[in-house]
């Protein structure tokens, strides 16, 4: 008897500014263009996908009609695409001004292309800080990506330990990092038990980062929490 599962996919994909034109034409013919030609097939197939801005200019520029079907898809609402920074910088390394031209040019960048506004962020290296949260607001993107294990993190805390705290609150942070919908996220307790995370709201500033945990019911099974970058398409 089969059961129906829910399969939040998201996909990155870069490539180093300046690589070897046929190392890229060689994951372009074994990865990127196949697997748009089997997505493209499947409509109902509803996922995220981050190009770094370089590699969606070299893929745009040499293969127009294969970047097509990624345009196509995302116009029919089969996929979010996430901006970023432009030319893919850690955005919490460099300076304010640099954050929000690198997200405003990836942001007018798949908008003109697909006619589609991004909504949310790809953090490289998935690094920001709250440094990032000040960008993010100002160029009116709902939220950024980040890895499961800045949540599972404090479940291993010791109980006298410092609580995770982010700085004052400014006046042009007016805004939270939000997820699209609530994310639940496994990780692992003090007492080696399975908890479920549920995390709501990402405050940038201002606050200590809510944290709260329940017992699983799976809590006995031994299974590990899976880690990597999911997120909500649509």
């Amino acid at each position: 008897m089969t059961h129906p599962v829910t399969l939040l996919l998201g996909v990155h994909a870069h490539q180093p500014v300046g690589n070897f034109p046929e190392v890229i034409e060689d994951a372009h013919q074994r990865c990127y263009k196949p697997f748009l030609e089997t997505l493209h097939a499947y409509p109902d197939f509803r996922f995220a996908a981050h190009f770094s801005g370089w590699l969606l200019d070299w893929l745009r520029e040499r293969h127009p009609n294969d970047m097509n079907l990624l345009a196509q898809m995302v116009k029919r609402g089969q996929v979010e695409l996430f901006s970023s920074g432009d030319t893919e910088p850690v955005l919490g390394a460099i300076p304010h001004c640099d954050r929000v031209g690198q997200l405003n040019t990836m942001n007018d960048k798949l908008a003109a292309w697909t006619g589609v506004k991004p909504s949310g962020a790809w953090l490289t290296e998935r690094d920001g800080g709250s440094a990032v949260g000040p960008a993010r607001a100002e160029t009116d993107l709902g939220y950024v990506s980040v890895d499961d294990y800045h949540f599972s993190a404090p479940a291993n805390r010791p109980q006298n330990s410092t609580a995770i705290s982010a700085p004052k609150k400014t006046a042009r942070d007016s805004t939270s990092s939000r997820f699209p919908k609530p994310c639940a996220i496994a990780c692992p307790s003090r007492r080696r038990m399975k908890s479920l995370a549920i995390w709501s709201s990402l405050p940038t500033r201002g606050n200590p980062l809510p944290f709260t945990s329940t017992t699983s019911k799976n809590s006995a099974s031994g299974r590990k929490p899976t880690t990597g970058f999911t997120t909500v398409a649509g």
